[in-house]
C-alpha cells in the first residue's frame, strides 16, 4: 500500500511542478530582466536568479512563484492535497498525533504551498536550456 501511495505522491508533485514551471514558461511580456538579456520567459529568469545571481527583483518572482503555486494547488482534489499533506512538517505531525487515520479532518493549504514551492525553486536550481546556458556564461 504505500508503494502505491508513494508513486501517487510522486505523480501529483510531477503534475503541480510541471504545470507551476508551464505557466511560468508562458509569461513572456512581464520578464524583469530587459530585453538584451536573451532570456524569454519568466522561468528562464527565475532559473538565472537561483543559479547565477539573485537580483534586486528576486522577491517579486518568489511572490509569483507562490501565487502560481497556490493556483495549481487549488485545482487538486481532496485526495491529492492529502498526499502532498502528508509529506509537510505540520502533515506529518498531524499524523504523528492521530496514528491509523487516513483522512485529516483538515487540510493546511499554506504547508502544501510552501511545499510545492520549495520543489519549484529546487527545480529551478538544476533547470537547464540554452538561454539559461548562455546567460549563465
Amino acid at each position: 500500500m504505500k508503494s502505491i501511495d508513494f508513486l501517487k505522491l510522486e505523480k501529483v508533485e510531477k503534475r503541480c511542478l510541471n504545470s507551476v514551471i508551464r505557466r511560468l514558461q508562458k509569461i513572456k511580456d512581464n520578464c524583469l530582466s530587459g530585453d538584451d538579456s536573451g532570456l524569454s520567459n519568466v522561468w528562464n529568469e527565475i532559473c538565472v536568479q537561483k543559479q547565477k545571481e539573485r537580483s534586486f527583483f528576486y522577491e517579486s518572482y518568489i511572490d509569483l512563484i507562490e501565487l502560481t503555486v497556490e493556483d495549481v494547488v487549488n485545482d487538486l482534489n481532496r485526495d491529492e492535497l492529502t498526499l502532498l499533506w502528508f509529506e509537510t512538517e505540520s502533515g506529518q505531525e498531524w499524523s504523528c498525533d492521530n496514528p491509523g487515520v487516513k483522512k485529516p479532518p483538515f487540510i493546511d493549504m499554506s504547508s502544501i504551498g510552501k511545499y510545492i514551492c520549495g520543489k519549484v525553486l529546487a527545480e529551478a536550481n538544476d533547470y537547464q536550456n540554452k538561454e539559461i546556458r548562455d546567460f549563465c556564461e
